[in-house]
């Protein structure tokens, strides 16, 4: 059921709470860097988590040469849902199939170079064949609050935190 917002009056007189992402001048700090919208598709397939292993790095996160585990990650594109997000990072980043996703958590940060981070954390169930980039191998590791050696978790709680907060009660 939707509602027509102007019948609502808020465009002349809505004051937004402090910190609030809203229209017009919210913010209590400028955001210079803009929005940075970048899912973690937290794969899992049976009762392992899947992740990728970059070789020679993730393009764009990691320097050249830097070998880095992660989950499917990378920001969002014009016009998609988080969920339509995770299908493709996966697709691109692992080769699987999505059986289903959900958004369990949002992060919400703003960095040391002014850049706003909204980083959904969406639980994604995946299956069938693994094809990763030429440049990866997949690497799979039993469901728990431990990431196998080498794996990355930057710009977040740490991932046992993460694990106990917002993954355990979907995966035990």
């Amino acid at each position: 059921m939707g509602y027509d917002t102007d019948e609502l009056e808020l465009s002349s007189d809505f004051q937004p709470l402090e910190g609030e992402a809203n229209f017009g001048p919210p913010l209590t700090k400028e955001v210079v860097g803009g929005v940075h919208i970048a899912p973690h598709a937290v794969t899992v397939e049976d009762s392992d988590f899947i992740l990728t292993d970059w070789h020679e790095g993730l393009p764009r996160h990691d320097s050249p040469g830097e070998r880095s585990i992660r989950f499917p990650h990378g920001l969002m594109e014009f016009g998609e849902t988080f969920e339509e997000c995770a299908e493709r990072l996966v697709d691109d980043q692992l080769g699987m199939a999505v059986d289903s996703t959900q958004v369990v958590h949002v992060y919400s940060r703003v960095d040391s170079q002014d850049h706003w981070h909204l980083e959904p954390l969406i639980l994604t169930q995946v299956s069938g064949d693994r094809d990763p980039p030429e440049d990866a191998s997949v690497v799979s590791s039993p469901t728990g609050p431990t990431l196998p050696d080498g794996a990355k978790w930057i710009g977040k709680p740490p991932f046992s935190e993460t694990y106990e907060n917002h993954l355990a009660e979907f995966l035990e």
